[in-house]
């Protein structure tokens, strides 16, 4: 396992692709689809169990830092916010959150979770995390998780 597993959760957007249960004044990942938690919570919660040695870092609009600590209410000083000054898709957030991330970590092995997705089996995604970890720092690469698609869909 790697020695630094530094979670980075993407959790900006504006909420147009959810619609009608998503909208700009609350997006996907502040919704509890299932009633109870969020899927930004459901994020931090896979988070804290793949993060070695490091704490999870959660990358959004800056505009949306009062809905994420509303989200993570209970989790008060677990993370660290990197507020998005302007809103430039997936990309730039990354390389946005990377920067600062190695400026205040060095080096390590960084996961990036969409803060959006639900996951049903915990236990099994941590897994392949750990190993997708242990590959990218044994040859020092990225590495990229995906799922077989089970139908066509351009959304």
């Amino acid at each position: 396992m790697a020695e630094k597993v530094i979670p980075l959760i993407i959790a900006g957007g504006k909420g147009s692709r959810f619609w009608p249960l998503s909208r700009e004044q609350k997006p996907k990942q502040f919704l509890a689809l299932d009633g109870s938690v969020t899927l930004l919570g459901r994020t931090f919660a896979r988070a804290e169990a793949i993060a070695v040695n490091a704490g999870p870092y959660i990358v959004a609009g800056a505009d949306q830092y009062e809905q994420v600590r509303d989200a993570l209410d209970d989790k008060e000083g677990q993370y660290r916010f990197i507020g998005e000054p302007e809103g430039r898709n997936t990309a730039a957030a990354v390389y946005l959150a990377s920067l600062c991330i190695r400026e205040r970590e060095g080096e390590g092995i960084v996961v990036v979770l969409p803060a959006d997705h639900f996951i049903d089996d915990t236990d099994a995604f941590v897994a392949s995390i750990r190993q997708a970890a242990a590959i990218a720092e044994m040859k020092n690469t990225i590495v990229l998780l995906g799922i077989t698609p089970k139908y066509p869909a351009e959304g």
